[in-house]
C-alpha cells in the first residue's frame, strides 16, 4: 500500500490536514456537532491506516 516508510507520514499528514480543513469549514458554518464527528472519524481512519502500515512492515 505504501511505497516507503516516509510515504505513510506524508499520506497521513495530507489526510489529516484535509480532514481538519473540512472540520473548520463546518465550524465556520456553526455546525459544531458534525465538525466534531468529522474529526473523530478522521482520527479513527488515520489510526486504521497507520495500523495497516505497521502490519505491512511486520510482514517484510
Amino acid at each position: 500500500m505504501f511505497e516507503s516508510d516516509d510515504n505513510i507520514y506524508k499520506t497521513l499528514y495530507y489526510f489529516l490536514f484535509n480532514s481538519m480543513s473540512e472540520a473548520l469549514e463546518k465550524m465556520y458554518q456553526q455546525d459544531f456537532s458534525n465538525a466534531g464527528l468529522h474529526l473523530q472519524l478522521a482520527q479513527r481512519k488515520a489510526e486504521e491506516m497507520y495500523m495497516l502500515w505497521e502490519d505491512e512492515q511486520e510482514k517484510k
